[in-house]
């Protein structure tokens, strides 16, 4: 499953645990794989073009036109973090 593009990127945390990166959105399995769900990156409409993973909660998305978001909670919920230049 798929959100209608390519992974760029695919980190497993676990055997079990893990996500993968694409420009539509970001998927989470704690099944190593055999099911997935979504963890959207909320409100920007533009292609997300960078995943930072830092630990299994603490992720960073950037998009295609600077502006990046923060989730501390896995990709549950996520807060606007400013501008790419600010990383």
């Amino acid at each position: 499953m798929f959100i209608g593009s390519y992974p760029f990127i695919v980190y497993f945390s676990t055997e079990k645990e893990g996500w993968v990166g694409t420009k539509d959105g970001l998927l989470y399995t704690q099944n190593g794989g055999k099911s997935w769900e979504s963890r959207h990156v909320s409100g920007e409409g533009q292609y997300v073009s960078e995943y930072w993973f830092y630990d299994n909660q603490d992720i960073r998305a950037g998009f295609a036109y600077g502006n990046k978001y923060k989730s501390h909670d896995g990709g549950n919920t996520w807060q606007y973090d400013g501008g790419m230049n600010d990383f």
